[in-house]
């Protein structure tokens, strides 16, 4: 009988044994899952740590192209901006020379006006019909010199009292158009260079402008059958010219 509580005694410390060593093992595994876990987490949470990084960096980059497009602009703007005071600076020079000039010229024509007049008078006192002929001959030279000067400028001024404001400043644009001109240029060519300053212009305002002053603009064409070009050109040039021979 004491036989049997011993071998009863040892099989239960055996059970307790195995159930001690699977209760461990159980612990052991329990352990393992939540370093995986753990381990699984972080590594996500590294993935969304760069993909917030790589987003920055794009970021980054789209706003440094913005700024170097708007950089780019504005330098575009600021030299285009200098394109455009130059030209008009330009613009002013070639008008005060164009007004200088017209000045010489009425100084040579009230000079040419003063020595017809002298010689009229003395024509009407001469001393007989010899010194009338030289007189005569002397007039008529000079006058065949300065017709290009003197019927311009007579016709000019019997237009100048009508001539507004506006159409003066027309006037002087395209003297200075067709000045750097010299060969002549189409009225589409002139009007786009004066719409440039007087926006609400229009071509053919241009054209009904410079025929009436047909003195200070002429037309000429140029080029044979269907590529005749009508060109205007300015009459100042031929003045300068004649005076410059005649003198």
């Amino acid at each position: 009988h004491e036989d049997s509580m011993d071998t009863d005694s040892e099989d239960e410390g055996g059970a307790a044994a195995a159930g001690g060593k699977n209760k461990m093992k159980k612990q052991g595994g329990g352990g393992g899952g939540d370093k995986q876990s753990l381990k699984d987490e972080n590594d996500s949470l590294r993935c969304q740590l760069e993909a917030y990084k790589n987003e920055v960096e794009i970021l980054k980059l789209d706003m440094q192209t913005d700024v170097d497009a708007k950089d780019k602009q504005l330098k575009v703007t600021q030299k285009t901006l200098e394109n455009v005071q130059m030209n008009l600076m330009d613009a002013r020079r070639e008008q005060a020379d164009a007004a200088f000039k017209s000045m010489q010229l009425n100084k040579q024509l009230n000079a040419l006006k003063h020595k017809l007049s002298k010689e009229s008078k003395g024509k009407d006192g001469g001393d007989g019909d010899a010194k009338d002929d030289a007189d005569d001959a002397s007039a008529e030279e000079v006058k065949t010199d300065t017709t290009i000067l003197t019927e311009p400028s007579l016709e000019l001024s019997a237009l100048t009292s009508n001539v507004t404001e506006l159409e003066a400043k027309l006037i002087g644009l395209i003297s200075i158009f067709l000045h750097i001109h010299p060969f002549g240029a189409s009225v589409e060519y002139i009007w786009s260079y004066v719409q440039k300053f007087v926006p609400a212009v229009k071509s053919s305002d241009l054209e009904s402008l410079m025929r009436r002053f047909g003195g200070l603009f002429t037309q000429d064409l140029v080029g044979i059958g269907a590529n005749i070009e009508r060109r205007w050109k300015y009459g100042g040039i031929a003045v300068t010219e004649a005076t410059s021979s005649g003198m």
